[in-house]
């Protein structure tokens, strides 16, 4: 299960991007790759990229300018509780708690 959100993550990241930038939010750039993983403190979330401070240089903003655009640009889902941006750049996931749930009852039933 882990590494299937891992990988809807970096999608959603991914399509975020590209709405941005087919927006104009951020210009035009070929997007890095995308890592997604656990945050050094289970405080700040579930999951955390830190792509947003790779495209700095390429995006010539900040890093957390930049997370607040991915952020705003994230498609809508039922396992995301909250996306938070964290200095210098950090996206930072929670994973909702009506999602892991109805996850957990999935488990118990099979």
């Amino acid at each position: 299960m882990t590494e299937l959100l891992r990988d809807q993550f970096i999608a959603l990241v991914k399509k975020a991007i590209k709405k941005a930038q087919k927006s104009g939010d951020l210009p035009a750039f070929d997007i890095p790759e995308i890592l997604v993983d656990h945050p050094k403190q289970e405080s700040w979330g579930d999951y955390s990229t830190a792509v947003c401070m790779g495209m700095a240089k390429y995006a010539r903003m900040a890093p957390v300018k930049i997370a607040e655009i991915v952020v705003r640009r994230l498609p809508k889902t039922d396992f995301i509780g909250k996306a938070e941006v964290e200095h210098p750049g950090f996206i930072n996931f929670t994973l909702s708690s009506e999602w892991a749930c109805d996850q957990l009852d999935a488990v118990l039933k099979a």
